[in-house]
């Protein structure tokens, strides 16, 4: 749109960002242009912006250019130079206000990065920023780094929306941003560090950072640390020592101020460079021995510590440090001194965040100094300190929190601990003797508290005491499992190995107590805000030691001979099990209200009961034989909670018992296990027989939920007895179908029945262990094809019916149909063969009733619910397993469905979903050619009614292979439908010219896809696609650039 009465366009651009009235701002959109459609219109906006001084005409002026860029950069790109040049001036003015030059700024970002597709655009964009750097005026220097710092900031995101090559990218990096760095190093390095340069110096160190950021990769190590790695022409010109200096320089000159923080990120990011040897860049020792004499004197002097955030960045850059490198310089042991003195400020304060990167120094330092032996007295000295303030600081911050706010405790969070696991263990472990004889001494004087608390009627100040001690308990129990978990990563020799034994005969022992204490208390399932008390902590923290002092018992074997340390004989693994199972026997009972504490005892349960080291004995106990063969059920009614925290609990404990069956290979138990549900499906029988409304129907989602943990568990073990499967047939399978009319309007009951059914069709014995002949095998395939074809049949009776809740009443069941059918067809009958010998043709009756619920789906369920969409495009890509000489049990009608449904799944722009289709199609296709040269009867006129459907589906797959999708999976469905129907290259290839609109690109165009053409291979096999997919890829590449 052209410019309206200029007078007129201002007066309508203030009274819009000015008017209170709403009609009124509506009528003025409507009014004033949105954006520019030629670039004809342009020039006067332009001028309007120089001209005037309004601020709300000069804001929408720019704002309407960068949207009129933004919808068509290609018509606006000749004008880039235009809309630079007036921007300039516009910042230039003295009467221009700052928020407007900061909109200046951006748009001339935004049209100079996309203006780099042309190279000559870069060097004019670069002739200007040297013309205002060499101006030496400090107005027009300041201008041309803030638009340096605008456009490298931005310019990740720019070049994302340009569709860049990466090699163009790779060309822009190494030209123009490698001019840019080396004109701001060159700036910074000059610059006077006087007040009035502060928000310069800030800015060019900013734009460095940027500058970095975006012209790096990720680097990963051996140890699977990601370093910054830059192209070398920019690597060499900031690993260089002048600027290294001038940086530490900047940063004691304005310690106290934000620029410090600014400096403190940049140098961050040039210790997490990628080291390279190269010519005229700073060596790597040397780049190390600046950033650690920088580090050393802010510690010492405390240089900006005092402000909140150089004191986070601070230990961030310790963490990044390269410890490696800096184990082996002369610098290292003072060096080490500074750090530990400001390590153990850190560990003072209650920044977690802070703490836990510190961990994280220390734990990569002492993984370095294994490298070098001979001063391991003098670090011992240092390490042995960190250890031993970190313990005393972190017990004290315990009673902190329990005093102010225990809810505020960072320890309670499950994530933290887990961190401190990983870090804090090694450290420890390098200095092993001096952490036992520590971990001891406090250990023992604290348990003496403990006893002495818990033998005296508690009062609420007693209490508040027992929880801070049980709490520092905790911890202590929570580090010694931390050093236990750390010998996984590091190397193992006698010492240590008798120093586990050690320390875990001080802590295995007051388990054993603890748990006889919280039997006797009986107060434990009454604590209010349970997960912030000591008792909470402490009885998780015994389930954590006893989950790593199991791995401590596979070497007891070598304890016994070693004679070092005097301690006792490591406890047998029957002992260990004894006092576990007396734990579980104890968290069951009173720890019923925690789903917390259940579920990590059960969680370990299930790892013990799976290891050959343990489930053999398991049975020794009567604990474990009545809880398999008599009492599970009852047991379940001991828990408390929400019907979500009941699920999870049911599925932990009916997952261990799971475990414990089929681990154990004893199959006396299973059928003991399985007869207790009987009385339950009894119960079930007679109410579908008379329903009943006072029938309890929780325990219809009980029983098929607690069935699916046993399933779901299955499926982890090697080996699961046949009586599972002879209950399911002869008990189950029979409930299921009469309960689906029975449950069809209660999605909340019928849901977790039809995921049993799932979950048995995905089981691993079902899908590879049954043979194909066995008569167990076939009745569950039929039990569950039945099922989910009366249920089915039964939404389709219903198609009108209008739903309170589509998806769970109608939507989610169906994909869940989808989901069992899905699984039976990886199983051994795919073919139907064994069901077409006995005449029987219910299953293929099944699958023409689920297909057409599943082809019944609106689009619009689809485009609304992503659940369902996966579930129906797995199910398509499913149907391509039952193509391979069943291909013809799909009706014309069917497979035309079909098809359409995978035209549209393929215009989605879904990897997942175009994948699930080319399967499908691949299946497809190949079972047609196959039939072809097997002159299989009616495959001909398959063939021709499938016809139409190939166009489409060759255009959309060129479509999504030239905008970047994966060529392996589509390559295949491409070639056989080229073999199919020879002419259908030819009319693709036309149809693809007609889109190029330059007549030499057209004709590059025909050349490769004559190339492409000649690549066809008549025969169709592993050898000739292989080489199409080669061929194709090549085309892809070649012609990608010719588009428009």
């Amino acid at each position: 749109m052209s410019l309206i009465n200029p007078q007129q366009f201002i007066t309508f651009c203030e009274e819009l960002y000015t008017t209170p009235n709403n009609q009124r701002r509506k009528e003025l959109i409507g009014i004033l242009p949105i954006s520019l459609e030629k670039k004809e219109d342009l020039s006067d906006y332009l001028s309007l912006l120089l001209q005037t001084d309004n601020v709300y005409a000069q804001q929408y002026i720019i704002s309407l250019i960068l949207n009129s860029f933004k919808l068509s950069p290609s018509t606006f790109l000749s004008c880039s130079n235009d809309i630079q040049t007036t921007l300039l001036k516009v910042i230039q003015k003295s009467t221009t206000q700052g928020f407007i030059a900061r909109s200046c700024y951006n748009l001339f970002s935004i049209t100079v990065v996309y203006s780099w597709k042309t190279p000559d655009n870069s060097e004019i964009f670069l002739t200007t920023i040297r013309a205002l750097v060499n101006s030496l005026k400090p107005i027009l220097i300041n201008i041309a780094v803030h638009l340096i710092f605008c456009v490298l900031d931005g310019a990740q995101s720019n070049f994302s929306k340009m569709n860049l090559e990466k090699n163009q990218i790779s060309t822009i990096k190494t030209t123009v941003i490698f001019e840019l760095m080396k004109l701001l190093i060159s700036l910074i390095k000059s610059i006077q560090l006087i007040p009035s340069n502060e928000d310069l110096i800030k800015t060019i160190l900013n734009s460095l950072n940027s500058g970095i950021g975006l012209c790096h990769s990720w680097h990963y190590d051996e140890e699977y640390v990601n370093w910054i790695h830059l192209p070398e022409k920019i690597y060499v010109i900031v690993q260089d020592e002048e600027f290294y200096q001038k940086l530490i320089e900047i940063y004691s000159v304005f310690a106290s101020t934000i620029t410090s923080s600014a400096v403190m990120e940049l140098l961050f990011v040039l210790a997490s460079l990628r080291q390279i040897s190269v010519p005229n860049a700073m060596s790597k020792q040397r780049a190390v021995e600046l950033l650690s004499l920088f580090i050393q004197s802010v510690i010492d002097k405390e240089i900006g510590l005092y402000t909140n955030e150089n004191f986070v960045l601070t230990c961030r850059f310790l963490m990044k440090f390269r410890t490696t490198q800096l184990t082996g310089s002369t610098t290292t042991t003072e060096w080490l001194k500074s750090v530990s003195r400001f390590t153990i400020k850190v560990f003072q304060s209650n920044n977690m965040v802070c703490i836990s990167n510190m961990l994280s120094f220390w734990m990569k330092y002492t993984l370095s100094m294994f490298r070098y032996p001979e001063k391991a007295q003098q670090w011992n000295i240092i390490i042995n300190e960190i250890c031993q303030v970190f313990i005393q600081s972190m017990i004290a911050k315990e009673e902190y929190y329990f005093i102010h706010d225990p809810s505020e405790d960072p320890l309670l969070s499950e994530e933290q601990i887990q961190l401190i696991y990983e870090t804090y263990g090694p450290i420890a472990r390098y200095s092993y003797e001096s952490f036992y004889r520590y971990i001891k001494s406090i250990f023992n004087k604290t348990i003496q508290e403990f006893a002495s608390l818990c033998s005296t009627p508690l009062t609420e100040q007693g209490n508040l005491k027992k929880n801070i001690i049980s709490s520092q308990l905790a911890f202590i129990i929570e580090m010694v499992v931390g050093v236990l978990k750390a010998k996984l990563i590091m190397a193992t020799d006698t010492l240590s190995i008798t120093l586990d034994t050690s320390i875990s005969n001080i802590i295995f022992p007051f388990v054993i107590q603890y748990n006889h204490y919280v039997q006797q208390a009986g107060y434990i399932k009454d604590i209010k805000d349970m997960e912030s008390s000591g008792d909470f902590r402490l009885q998780k923290a015994c389930i954590n030691f006893m989950t790593v002092f199991r791995t401590t018992l596979i070497a007891k074997n070598s304890v016994s001979s070693l004679s070092q340390m005097e301690v006792e004989r490591i406890a047998t693994t029957e002992d260990f099990l004894k006092f576990y199972l007396e734990m579980v026997s104890t968290i069951l009972n009173e720890w019923r209200h925690s789903v917390v504490i259940i579920t990590k005892c059960l969680e370990l349960f299930t790892v013990i009961s799976s290891s050959s080291l343990f489930n053999y004995q398991l049975f020794k106990f009567e604990m474990v034989r009545n809880m398999v063969s008599q009492n599970h059920i009852s047991l379940l009614s001991n828990f408390k909670g929400t019907p979500k925290q009941l699920k999870k609990i049911h599925f932990e404990l009916y997952r261990t018992l799971g475990t414990i069956l089929f681990n154990c290979r004893l199959s006396l138990y299973l059928p003991l296990f399985l007869k207790q549900f009987i009385p339950i499906i009894e119960q079930i029988q007679l109410y579908i027989k008379q329903p009943n409304s006072n029938f309890d129907t929780s325990i219809i989602f009980t029983l098929f939920t607690d069935l699916r943990s046993v399933i779901i568990t299955s499926k982890e073990c090697e080996t699961v007895p046949m009586c599972l499967y002879d209950f399911l047939i002869v008990h189950i399978f029979p409930l299921i179908t009469p309960l689906i009319s029975v449950l069809q309007r209660t999605p909340i009951l019928l849901i977790p029945l039809l995921r049993l059914l799932g979950d048995i069709a995905s089981s691993k014995n079902f899908q590879e262990n049954f043979p194909i002949e066995s008569p167990n095998c076939m009745r569950i395939f039929k039990g569950i094809t039945i099922a989910t074809a009366s249920l089915c049949a039964s939404f389709i009776q219903n198609s009108n019916k209008t739903y309170q809740n589509p998806y769970l009443e109608c939507f989610k069941p169906i994909c869940l149909c989808l989901r069992a059918m899905s699984e039976c067809f990886k199983c051994n009958l795919v073919n139907f063969a064994i069901f077409q010998i006995y005449q029987d043709n219910s299953v293929v009756e099944t699958l023409n009733v689920v297909l057409d619920t599943a082809l019944r789906i609106p689009f619009n369920a689809l485009e609304e619910y992503p659940k369902i969409v996966k579930g129906v495009y797995s199910f398509i890509d499913s149907l391509s397993l039952i193509c391979n000489s069943n291909v013809l049990i799909f009706t014309e009608k069917e497979l035309l469905n079909i098809l359409q449904l995978v035209i549209n799944g393929m215009k989605m722009k879904n990897g997942d979903i175009i994948l699930n289709c080319s399967h499908f199609l691949n299946g497809l296709l190949d079972s047609i050619y196959s039939s072809i040269k097997r002159r299989s009867f009616g495959i001909d006129k398959l063939v021709q009614f499938c016809s139409n459907s190939f166009e489409p589906i060759l255009w959309i797959s060129f479509d999504n292979i030239l905008n970047d999708f994966d060529i392996w999976a589509l390559s295949r469905p491409i070639q056989l439908i080229f073999l199919l129907r020879p002419n259908s290259f030819d009319t693709l290839v036309l149809a693809l010219t007609k889109k190029i609109k330059s007549p030499i690109n057209q004709q590059s165009f025909l050349n490769y896809s004559s190339t492409l053409k000649n690549s066809i291979d008549p025969i169709y096999n592993d050898v000739t696609q292989e080489r199409f997919e080669e061929s194709l890829r090549q085309f892809v590449q070649c012609v990608k650039q010719l588009f428009d």
